[in-house]
């Protein structure tokens, strides 16, 4: 389960975040994952919840957003949503797409406090 390791990650990032810029408790964090990043919403924040027992992310709100996949077809140039990585362009019905936005995985927002 990567996602697992996904969560280990962030509570990483916000552990030496909170080192670094000298605070001592998480309030409210927001998680960007895109819609095709392959990342199971539900089993992301059940790890994320579980592994910061005892960490500065410890009670905190976990607000996860999942903005939509966005691509550019390469033949025709038109913009438009995907549903799956194997979609492929309405106009044109290429397959050579430029992916976006929709594939990341990254903190957006922290709100802190030295409390």
């Amino acid at each position: 389960m990567h996602e697992v390791s996904l969560a280990q990650s962030v509570l990483s990032i916000v552990e030496e975040s909170a080192v670094r810029e000298n605070f001592n408790h998480v309030r409210k964090i927001t998680i960007s994952i895109g819609k095709l990043a392959g990342v199971e919403i539900d089993s992301f924040t059940f790890a994320l919840e579980n592994l910061s027992e005892g960490t500065v992310l410890a009670h905190a709100m976990i607000t996860i957003i999942q903005p939509e996949a966005i691509a550019t077809c390469k033949n025709c140039t038109h913009i438009f949503g995907l549903n799956d990585r194997l979609d492929v362009c309405p106009e044109c019905s290429s397959n050579k797409l430029d992916i976006k936005n929709g594939l990341d995985l990254k903190i957006t927002d922290l709100i802190v406090s030295d409390e």
